[in-house]
């Protein structure tokens, strides 16, 4: 006897740019009075379209150290500045997030719960925010860093 099963899989479609740019632009040793003094913070939005029903996690990780699982994405080896690294904060709380792998596991290492979109599905707005943060002796030049968003649906 034959039978069909249909699986659909929820989830959700990014609807924001793939690649935002933070532009932060010029600060001076002097915005940062010591190791662990920070910028101020500059917010930016994720937007999902989501099924209904859908419970959204994500993780953060840092695109240049893949094992790093601190707070603080390292600078990119083009950067020239040194000293300086990149906080991934939650903009209404200030509170930082810790880095993870690039990986959509369920309950992955530093994996954030961020909430489930409603019975009719629709759009879920998430806000994240950046800042840099002095880590040692700070040297003038460029400063880059990337940062990755994965997204896990359960």
């Amino acid at each position: 006897r034959a039978f069909t099963v249909n699986v659909a899989a929820r989830g959700c479609d990014v609807t924001s740019p793939a690649h935002t740019y933070i532009d932060f632009g010029e600060l001076s040793s002097r915005d940062f009075s010591a190791v662990g003094s920070t910028t101020s913070t500059i917010p930016t939005m994720i937007s999902l379209q989501c099924d209904p029903n859908v419970e959204i996690n994500f993780t953060l990780s840092d695109q240049t150290n893949p094992s790093n699982r601190t707070g603080i994405v390292e600078l990119t080896a083009d950067s020239t500045a040194r000293g300086l690294g990149v906080q991934v904060v939650n903009p209404g709380s200030g509170k930082f997030y810790s880095l993870g792998p690039d990986d959509a596991s369920d309950h992955g290492i530093n994996q954030v719960w961020l909430g489930q979109s409603g019975p009719q599905g629709g759009t879920f707005n998430f806000p994240l925010g950046f800042r840099y943060i002095r880590t040692g002796e700070m040297t003038a030049g460029t400063a880059t860093a990337l940062v990755g968003v994965t997204l896990s649906y359960q």
